[in-house]
């Protein structure tokens, strides 16, 4: 069995996880405030981009497994969380 050679084609084009994707790399951390340097926070070996990716998509994921996709029923369900 032959592998594809980029984890890309496993993913289709109209995935979120690719608007995720452009919207953190398209980000300018150091213009909102944001320190990257890896000798003062976090595990040097994880690219902070690539957390905030992942932490996006885990969102995105439990909001979808709870039923919230819209904007309105998400502000509804926050409100009655906290």
């Amino acid at each position: 069995m032959l592998f594809p050679q980029s984890i890309n084609e496993y993913i289709p084009q109209d995935a979120p996880v690719r608007a995720y994707d452009a919207f953190v790399d398209a980000l300018d951390f150091e213009e909102l405030g944001i320190e990257m340097d890896a000798h003062k926070v976090g595990c040097p070996q994880y690219d902070p981009k690539a957390v905030l990716k992942l932490l996006l998509s885990e969102c995105d994921a439990a909001c979808a497994r709870r039923g919230l996709r819209g904007n309105i029923k998400y502000q509804k369900s926050n409100r009655k969380m906290t």
